[in-house]
């Protein structure tokens, strides 16, 4: 996002749909047409583009490396990944930290990793639905019928 508006000074010529949700994008707009804000200098303005290459070029690297552990999950854990499949037991050790970490948590633990506070910015929370982790993800859990899918995540 601070990639894309820059020193844009009217962000509605800046398009953000593709990077926020279309809540997070109206919010942004009208923060920025009610606040009075001054361009960054240029060499400030490189700095935080440098630093946003940085984040970008982690994040995909961060992509490359659960990719890698994804290929060998069959190897790694293999009754796991029988279970939730590769992708979804890659993330799991991603971010347990480890298959003995992953063993050691409790299964409430497990349920709610990687699972993530929906922020609203003021919009109504009635529609959020039920949080889940990485587990939800997990093709036995996504090809459940809706009633069943909180089962099925348990």
């Amino acid at each position: 996002t601070v990639r894309r508006i820059g020193n844009e000074m009217d962000t509605t010529n800046v398009d953000l749909s593709g990077v926020l949700p279309s809540a997070t994008v109206m919010v942004v707009s009208v923060t920025a047409t009610t606040t009075t804000g001054k361009p960054l200098p240029p060499e400030q303005l490189d700095k935080v583009t440098t630093a946003c290459d940085q984040v970008l070029h982690l994040d995909g690297t961060r992509a490359e490396i659960l990719d890698f552990i994804e290929s060998r999950m069959n190897i790694l854990a293999p009754n796991l990944t029988s279970i939730v499949g590769a992708a979804v037991a890659a993330q799991m050790m991603a971010l347990a930290g480890g298959l003995q970490e992953l063993s050691r948590m409790p299964a409430c633990n497990v349920q709610m990793m990687g699972s993530k506070r929906k922020v609203q910015n003021g919009m109504s929370t009635a529609a959020l639905g039920v949080r889940a982790g990485v587990v939800a993800q997990c093709p036995l859990v996504v090809s459940s019928p809706g009633e069943f899918k909180k089962k099925a995540v348990k």
